[in-house]
């Protein structure tokens, strides 16, 4: 059953790469993934040279315990089943067993990684804001070690099937009892009413009581089966939803901006009107709006991170970024069936860029340079 987990697992993580394969292309690497980590790793190293005057007063030891909270309380155990298991696997119950077992140390290890990053990430404000050492970033993590595996039992257990608001309901109430069985020991200690060391020996005895009764209660093989069909639907929905706007076809929305398709300028020529027809279609789509958005956000705040005149220098290699994010973001939405067939009629299509991408462009660049002119000024 060891040699059956590992292929279910390698298929998991086949078809997580497939999804993020179809929109993580090259120019999202390059113009998004590795500016994002270049710029991370620039701050990183700059919180541990000299703390932000802003993160001083703030409680980083209550963050990070809020959010690992967070992470452990919505935390799932994993079980691979498939639909083609009800033709074999049903028949064997210890084989089934022995997959939910797989899937408990799977899930708890895998849970262990994503908490452990939060202190990671955090760690220079908790060393040198909240006065950390090793010993108590090691007694956090054997405490969530332990701590965690009862929230994920009691969220396998727990699992409701119901109307969505009674659903909504319970789960809400899951996630505050979970975040009670994290929260409340770790106040006790911090107030120094519960030792230590008295936490970690109940948690454990309670640890212990619980992976047994699961290991030992059979797999229901239908709830399973439906729990890992919506998670797979859910994820391939969350990610594709960052290139594409999922809509239902059954509902039409009224869009906030251009409700009455105004024109933007006078010229009648196909080229504008086809560049007027994109730049309406990006207010209108809220994902590439808060894509755009974000690249606004994130620049703007590159822009006041430089020295001097520095920020011109910057401006200029943002609106390299924008000019190449533009024809990309230009090409993929004249691919589109109703679009290509107006394409056609353009005579000159490079000019029907030009009246879409400008004004985006020049926008962006009007922003940058009264951002870096305040900075200057200041």
């Amino acid at each position: 059953m060891a040699q059956l987990f590992k292929v279910r697992l390698k298929q998991h993580y086949i078809r997580i790469y497939k999804v993020l394969e179809s929109i993580c292309d090259w120019s999202v690497w390059l113009y998004i993934i590795i500016p994002a980590l270049v710029i991370f790793i620039g701050f990183y190293r700059e919180w541990w040279m000299e703390i932000p005057q802003w993160a001083i007063n703030i409680p980083w030891d209550l963050v990070s315990m809020i959010l690992i909270t967070l992470i452990i309380c919505i935390g799932q155990i994993k079980i691979f089943v498939e639909d083609a298991d009800q033709v074999v696997l049903i028949q064997k119950p210890n084989w089934l067993l022995s997959l939910k077992r797989f899937g408990l140390v799977y899930s708890w290890f895998v849970l262990q990684l994503t908490t452990i990053c939060v202190p990671l990430v955090l760690l220079p404000f908790l060393v040198l804001v909240s006065k950390w050492t090793a010993g108590h970033i090691f007694m956090l993590v054997t405490y969530v070690a332990i701590s965690s595996i009862i929230p994920l039992i009691v969220n396998h257990r727990l699992t409701i099937t119901a109307s969505w608001w009674k659903k909504l309901l319970l789960q809400l109430l899951i996630f505050i009892i979970n975040s009670c069985i994290i929260i409340v020991p770790m106040f006790l200690y911090l107030a120094h009413i519960l030792p230590y060391w008295i936490g970690m020996i109940f948690y454990f005895i309670v640890a212990l009581i619980l992976i047994r009764n699961y290991v030992m209660t059979p797999l229901n093989f239908q709830q399973h089966l439906t729990i890992a069909n919506e998670s797979k639907l859910m994820f391939t929905q969350a990610i594709l939803s960052q290139s594409m706007e999922l809509t239902s076809t059954s509902k039409r929305k009224r869009p906030i901006l251009f409700k009455n398709s105004q024109r933007l300028s006078r010229r009648k020529d196909v080229g504008s009107i086809i560049g007027e027809i994109f730049l309406k279609s990006l207010m209108r789509d809220y994902n590439q709006l808060k894509v755009w958005l974000m690249f606004l956000s994130v620049s703007c705040f590159a822009v006041t991170q430089v020295p001097g005149y520095a920020p011109l220098a910057i401006i200029l290699f943002l609106a390299y970024i924008a000019f190449n994010l533009f024809n990309l973001q230009w090409e993929l939405w004249c691919k589109q069936d109703f679009v290509s067939l107006y394409m056609k009629l353009v005579e000159q299509p490079l000019k029907a860029r030009r009246a879409a991408r400008n004004p985006l462009i020049a926008l962006f660049i009007l922003i940058w340079l009264i951002v870096a002119t305040c900075m200057i000024l200041l």
